[in-house]
C-alpha cells in the first residue's frame, strides 16, 4: 500500500475513533441523547404548555444561582439518594441506599447525625412528614414506610412503623423519591422509569385506612414531555407546587398542584442527580450519587434574570423569553 494511502486512511480511523470518543463523552456526562430525545419528541408540545398562565406565584427556577457547588458530603463514599426539608427543627435529612442509613444535614450539607435503618432494603427517597416523623420508599418492594424519629441518634426499626404497598414488584425501576405536602396532607411518589410515573396518596396522615387509595398522575408527566426518567420529588411548603427531578436528562422542574409546569432548569454538571428539597425560604437543594451536595439559592429582585443552565420557553406571560443560561 503507497504510504500517502496509509496516512489517509490512518487519518480517517483517528477521526472516526475522535467523534466515537466524543460521543461517548456527551452521552456519558452530558446525556446528550435525553436532550435531543426532549427536543425532537415534545419541543412543541411542550411549548404550547408552557405558554399558559399559570394558576398563581412560581419559585421561578430561572433566577436561582448556585450557592454551593458539588460539596463531597463526609462520611458518605457511595450511594447517597433521596433528601428532604424538617420544616419543624431547620434541617435537611437525607437517605443512603446502601447499607440503608438516614443521615442529619445542616443547609451547607455538613453531617450532623446518622440513623441506620434497619429491616428495609433499596432505600431511594425520603420525605419529612411533621411531628417527628417521616416517610421512605423501597425501591425493590415498591412500598412506603412512616415511623417516628428518635430523640436522639440512634438505630431504627424503620419496618415497625406503617406500610404501604404502592406497586406489587417495583424491581430496579421502583419507586425512587416521595415529597410530602404537609399544609394538605398529599403525599406524591414517584416511579424512576418503565414507565415514568407520578403517585399521590390524600389523606396520609388524617385517613384512617391501613391501604389509602393511591392516585395515578402520571398524565401530568406525559402531557408536560419531561425527562426521561424522575430521581425524586418534592414539594414547596409555602406553594405546594412540586419539583421533580430527572437524573438522566439532568432538569429539575416545578409544577403547581393541577399538573401544570411552571418553571425548568437543566442541572448541567451535576452528575447522578438522585435526590431534591426546598426550604420555606425557596432555597433549592440536589443530592447527586455518590457523595455530592449542592444548593440554589433565589437571586434577589435586582438580580433576578436569565442564568445559564435555565430554559425558558419562549413567550411565557411569567417566564418570560427564552435564553441560555449560568
Amino acid at each position: 500500500m503507497a504510504p500517502s494511502r496509509l496516512l489517509r486512511r490512518c487519518a480517517v480511523l483517528g477521526c472516526a475513533a475522535a467523534l466515537l470518543y466524543a460521543a461517548y463523552l456527551a452521552v456519558r456526562f452530558h446525556h446528550v441523547e435525553n436532550r435531543l430525545y426532549l427536543w425532537l419528541d415534545g419541543s412543541g408540545r411542550q411549548a404550547a404548555l408552557w405558554n399558559r398562565e399559570p394558576a398563581g406565584a412560581s419559585l421561578d427556577l430561572a433566577a436561582y444561582r448556585a450557592g454551593i457547588d458539588g460539596k463531597a458530603v463526609a462520611g458518605v463514599s457511595r450511594n447517597l439518594s433521596g433528601l428532604t426539608y424538617d420544616t419543624d427543627r431547620g434541617r435537611l435529612l437525607a437517605v443512603v441506599n446502601r447499607p440503608p442509613t438516614l443521615i442529619e444535614l445542616d443547609g451547607e450539607g455538613t453531617p450532623l447525625a446518622s440513623y441506620p435503618l434497619r429491616n428495609v432494603s433499596d432505600v431511594e427517597g425520603v420525605a419529612y412528614l411533621g411531628d417527628g416523623e417521616v416517610a421512605i420508599v423501597e425501591e425493590g418492594r415498591g412500598t412506603v414506610r412512616t415511623f417516628a424519629l428518635p430523640a436522639r441518634p440512634q438505630p431504627i426499626d424503620a419496618a415497625a412503623g406503617r406500610r404501604i404497598d404502592v406497586l406489587r414488584d417495583g424491581g430496579n425501576h421502583g419507586l425512587e423519591g416521595v415529597g410530602y405536602d404537609r399544609g394538605n396532607d398529599l403525599l406524591y411518589m414517584v416511579r424512576e422509569r418503565k414507565p415514568r410515573a407520578l403517585y399521590r396518596i390524600a389523606g396520609l396522615k388524617t385517613g384512617k385506612d391501613a391501604q389509602p387509595r393511591i392516585e395515578d398522575l402520571s398524565a401530568w408527566i406525559d402531557r408536560s414531555v419531561f425527562g426521561t426518567d424522575l430521581s425524586s420529588v418534592d414539594v414547596d411548603p409555602e406553594t405546594g407546587h412540586l419539583l421533580l427531578l430527572s437524573d438522566e436528562s439532568q432538569l429539575v422542574m416545578e409544577m403547581d398542584p393541577t399538573g401544570l409546569p411552571l418553571g425548568l432548569r437543566h442541572l448541567d454538571g451535576v452528575p447522578q442527580a438522585e435526590g431534591v428539597a426546598v426550604d420555606p425560604g425557596g432555597r433549592l437543594f440536589v443530592v447527586s450519587e455518590p457523595d455530592l451536595f449542592y444548593r440554589f439559592d433565589p437571586a434577589p429582585p435586582q438580580a433576578a434574570g436569565g442564568c445559564p443552565g435555565v430554559i425558558r420557553v419562549a413567550a411565557h406571560p411569567r417566564l418570560g423569553p427564552g435564553r441560555p443560561g449560568c
